[in-house]
């Protein structure tokens, strides 16, 4: 090779279009050969050497191409800067484009999470590998029997860097600030308005198993009990204690349909007490038969009367939205609970379209808690493959109760139809 006159980068591309075992091994000891310093971009330059490896992995060359690697990583490793990333990268690049149930695969993919290779980052640099990806690749290699409990494990790790209580909430306290300055300190109710949830509050309650005594023969008798002629013979009964610990996980998004016509329905009541709302409604109201007519009455009003209802009607949305934030928030902290909120692949309290904080952070006031449903917004896609029990095990609670959008939707549901209006709107008024 010295006669060709070729640089080193391109040497070792030329190696790693090879995609067989001998030309990977040399590129490896090429690239040992370096001065640290020496070993740029191109030499690290990731899909090239990813498909490489796909390529030997289909040969079934595992043991060998992984002691290789183990070279290159430890070579890669003196450089710092992002080569951590790149070498997450390159594993999940390679992982991606392999038939995860191929024997070689399968286990390489274990090897690779031995050396802890499919570890969280301390920062994700998203121009070259992002943390949703990450996870992605974690859940895929989940699904495969064999690998099911390492990559669990993985998991777990990766929820307790980035999704574990208060972690990277740093964010989130700037966001709340902006929030409060702009946005007030107070809500416009102060308490739940008789609004209920039956589907979260049996699913909140934790139960254990308390000893009931009794006269009826069941079981070993307790002797004590029955030399002073007590009911000696146990009977265990599910005693409601206290309540789960909840960790909400990612967007909420409650129904708007629901909330719709509930403040339509407080907005009517609020106008029996305003001769002139109740006047500039009169004009919309022969228009109901469909909310696209809605809209077309609404735009036919002056500016100000538009101006009137819309933020009548906002006032209603939010006092609904309000009685519901005292409810969940009172809810899950009595009674000895918890309430935790995470954000993944999300966009916090700002407007930049970038999906990529990650965090979690218990609301310390129904009002934080509305802030945080009003300005987080989080991936579905992510949250929607989120395991429940690695979320659990990185927040130390086994039995916490895990709400994702659809639970959240059914809960809001309930308590927005059993929400007492005549109690909103008089509150309202004063």
């Amino acid at each position: 090779m010295p006669e060709t006159n070729l640089s080193t980068s391109e040497i070792l591309k030329n190696l790693w279009e090879e995609k067989d075992l001998a030309s990977f091994s040399m590129g490896v000891s090429i690239i040992e050969s370096l001065e640290p310093g020496a070993l740029g971009y191109y030499e690290s330059e990731v899909k090239p050497i990813s498909k490489a490896l796909r390529k030997i992995l289909y040969d079934s060359d595992e043991n060998q191409v992984t002691e290789q690697l183990k070279l290159l990583h430890s070579k890669m490793m003196l450089q710092g800067g992002a080569i951590i990333d790149l070498w997450l990268y390159l594993i999940v690049k390679t992982l991606r484009g392999s038939d995860l149930m191929k024997p070689s695969v399968i286990h390489f993919a274990l090897e690779v999470m031995e050396s802890g290779w499919l570890d969280p980052l301390p920062i994700y640099e998203g121009s070259i590998i992002d943390a949703a990806r990450h996870h992605q690749m974690l859940v895929c290699l989940e699904a495969v029997d064999e690998l099911k409990a390492k990559a669990s494990q993985c998991i777990t790790k990766f929820y307790r860097q980035l999704l574990s209580r208060e972690k990277n909430s740093q964010v989130w306290q700037l966001a709340y600030k902006g929030f409060q300055k702009s946005k007030g300190t107070t809500l416009l109710v102060t308490h739940c308005h008789d609004g209920f949830s039956p589907y979260l509050e049996k699913k909140i309650a934790s139960s254990s198993m308390q000893p009931a005594w009794t006269f009826e023969p069941e079981g070993i008798p307790n002797i004590e009990r029955m030399l002073v002629r007590r009911p000696a013979f146990p009977k265990f009964v599910s005693d409601k204690t206290h309540h789960r610990p909840v960790i909400i996980m990612g967007q909420v998004a409650l129904p708007e349909e629901v909330i719709d016509t509930k403040a339509a329905a407080l907005l009517q009541m609020r106008a029996e007490k305003r001769p002139e709302l109740k006047k500039i409604l009169q004009k919309v109201s022969t228009c109901k038969a469909t909310r696209i007519r809605h809209r077309q009455a609404l735009r036919a009003l002056k500016i100000p009367e538009r101006n009137i209802v819309d933020a009548s009607t906002g006032k209603c949305k939010r006092a609904i939205v309000h009685a519901f934030c005292h409810y969940l928030h009172g809810l899950t902290n009595s009674q000895g609970g918890s309430l935790t909120f995470c954000w993944a692949a999300a966009n916090v309290g700002c407007d930049t379209g970038e999906m990529n904080e990650y965090g979690a952070h218990d609301p310390s006031s129904p009002l934080e808690l509305f802030a945080m449903m009003d300005d987080i917004d989080s991936c579905f896609i992510f949250q929607d493959s989120v395991n429940n029990a690695c979320l659990r095990q990185a927040h130390n609670a086994v039995n916490a109760l895990v709400l994702k959008n659809d639970d959240m939707d059914k809960i809001a549901e309930e308590f927005i139809n059993s929400v007492n209006l005549n109690s909103i709107c008089d509150a309202l008024d004063t």
